[in-house]
């Protein structure tokens, strides 16, 4: 399977923002953090794995709505190969910013 991390990171890292896994440690008003909650074989043939699955988070922060920016990413995501399945914000009282929420999956076979 693709090593969806490093897709995901290589993807984003062009972005005008800072680029977590998992949390972030910064101070920037604008930052993104991703994470795989799941990847797993689900195509078979036979025994054999022939493609796999990997479900994953992209979730902006910032002190408001970046609605450009979300639209850059899932733009990004979508050229990478990546299906997304959905968006939304809410306000993230831990951090005190709006985290606009981007629920990605890549499809692979092999």
């Amino acid at each position: 399977m693709v090593e969806v991390d490093r897709l995901i990171f290589r993807t984003l890292k062009t972005l005008k923002c800072e680029v977590f896994k998992f949390r972030a440690v910064t101070d920037e008003p604008v930052y993104i953090v991703y994470y795989i909650w799941n990847e797993r074989d689900d195509k078979f043939a036979g025994d054999a794995p022939m493609g796999g699955t990997a479900m994953a988070t992209v979730s902006i922060y910032s002190f408001e709505e970046e609605k450009k920016l979300a639209q850059a990413v899932r733009s990004k995501l979508r050229k990478a190969g990546f299906s997304i399945l959905g968006t939304q914000e809410v306000f993230n009282d831990d951090t005190g910013r709006v985290q606009t929420i981007i629920e990605i999956m890549y499809e692979d076979f092999y």
